[in-house]
């Protein structure tokens, strides 16, 4: 066997490896991709639509501060969502959660006004604050819309460009290996 052909024999016994590579990279990611999709929703937004809120309610409602994330339920409310039943990634759960704080009339601060009166009102469960205040106004009684959730299409673009170039320059090494 020539070098030539030793060469050859490598590149193409190297391909079939990555190619298995490459496919197994790109379920991961599609996979992955689908998954935090529809796993991220908007829970602010949709406690604002569950509740007609004239706002969305901030992060700060449920987590420590406005990163939220597992594990920084740190607020009245937030605990007391969890206790009824709402889980992370899970925005099914949300409705029912706030059907069942209203059903027990969970009052987070002790006012004496239940969490989901106070929420519809545009106020903040834990205290005596104005949720609605805190999101920019323009104009006579403007309001800021609530985003749609992130359907998740712009990341997975990006990954699959990103193993189309990887496979584009594999090719053209091979192509060079052969010269």
């Amino acid at each position: 066997m020539s070098i030539c052909e030793a060469r050859r024999w490598a590149v193409r016994s190297r391909f079939p490896a990555l190619r298995a590579w490459l496919f197994v990279a790109a379920l991961i990611s599609v996979s992955s991709v689908t998954g935090a999709s529809s796993a991220s929703p908007d829970y602010p937004g949709l406690i604002q639509r569950d509740l007609s809120m004239p706002c969305a309610p901030p992060c700060t409602v449920c987590h420590r501060d406005n990163r939220g994330g597992l594990g920084s339920v740190a607020q009245p409310f937030g605990r007391a969502m969890m206790a009824a039943g709402l889980r992370f990634f899970a925005p099914q759960t949300i409705d029912p959660a706030l059907t069942e704080l209203e059903a027990q009339h969970t009052d987070s601060d002790g006012d004496g006004q239940g969490d989901v009166l106070e929420l519809s009102a545009g106020r903040d469960p834990n205290g005596d604050l104005d949720l609605c205040g805190l999101t920019p106004r323009f104009g006579c009684g403007a309001q800021i819309a609530p985003q749609p959730p992130d359907s998740g299409l712009g990341l997975l673009a990006a990954i699959l460009t990103g193993v189309a170039l990887g496979v584009a320059a594999q090719r053209s090494r091979s192509k060079r290996n052969h010269l």
